[in-house]
């Protein structure tokens, strides 16, 4: 009877670790997704500098 309730137990904690790294991965995948959005922001401001450098150079 006890090997019964240290497996639950066993099973019970693989479950938390998993549920953990569930949770890990998840904060990995929103900080690379905020840092793709920063990244093209910056792309677009650079942008958006060049095309103004271009239609004063123009004036």
């Amino acid at each position: 009877m006890l090997w019964i309730s240290d497996s639950m137990l066993w099973i019970s904690d693989l479950m938390l670790w998993i549920s953990d790294l569930m949770l890990w991965i998840s904060d990995l995948m929103l900080w690379i997704s905020d840092l793709m959005l920063w990244i093209s922001d910056l792309m677009l401001w650079i942008n958006n500098s060049r095309i103004k450098r271009i239609g004063l150079a123009q004036l």
